[in-house]
C-alpha cells in the first residue's frame, strides 16, 4: 500500500514542526483559547512516537494522525491553507486508507468545533464520517464558549466492504 504521490510523510523533527506551528498559528481557528500560544505542548505532542505528519507537496496542508493506537484507533487533524477542502477528497480518502491498513486501525475520529463548520461538513459529506455526538460547551475559543462534534470513520467503512471502497 502506498501514499498518494500528492502526500509525503514528515520527518519528525523539532525544527520541522516548529515550523509547522508558525505556519498553523496563521489560522487561528485551528486553536482553541487553551492551545493557541502553547508552542512547546504543540511539538511535544506530535514529537510523540504515536504520531504521524502527512504534508500536501503543493505546500497547501497537512494532515496530523495521533493518539494512534495500532490495532484500535487514531485521532485524525486536517488544515488546508488555501481552504480548497472538496479538491483534496480523493487524496485525504486514499491517505485514510494507508492508515487504516498499514496501523490496523478500527476507527479514525475527528473532534471538530462548531466555529469549523466548514470542515465539519467536508469530514462528514465528503469522506464518509459520522457525527456520533457533541460535547457542549467543551472548547473556549477567542473568549466564548464552543460546541464540538465528535465524529468517526470505521475500518470496514473505508477498506473495500462488498467491492466498494470510499
Amino acid at each position: 500500500m502506498r501514499l498518494p504521490s500528492e502526500v509525503a510523510l514528515v520527518t519528525l523533527t523539532r525544527e520541522k514542526i516548529k515550523q509547522l506551528w508558525e505556519k498553523q498559528r496563521q489560522h487561528d481557528a485551528l486553536f482553541d483559547d487553551s492551545c493557541r500560544d502553547k508552542e512547546e505542548k504543540f511539538v511535544r505532542g506530535l514529537l510523540s512516537p504515536d504520531s504521524i505528519i502527512f504534508e500536501l507537496k503543493d505546500g497547501n496542508g497537512v494532515m496530523v494522525l495521533d493518539h494512534i493506537i495500532p490495532g484500535s484507533r487514531a485521532d485524525a487533524h486536517l488544515a488546508f491553507w488555501d481552504r480548497k477542502l472538496s479538491k483534496r477528497t480523493e487524496i485525504v480518502k486514499q491517505t485514510l486508507v494507508w492508515c487504516f491498513i498499514t496501523k490496523d486501525l478500527r476507527r479514525v475520529q475527528v473532534w471538530l468545533p462548531t466555529y469549523a463548520g466548514a470542515t465539519r461538513r467536508f469530514v462528514c459529506k465528503n469522506l464518509g464520517f459520522t457525527e456520533e455526538g457533541i460535547l457542549r460547551n467543551f472548547v473556549w475559543y477567542k473568549g466564548e464558549l464552543f460546541d464540538v462534534h465528535v465524529c468517526s470513520i470505521l475500518r470496514e467503512e473505508v477498506l473495500d466492504v462488498g467491492n466498494r471502497r470510499i
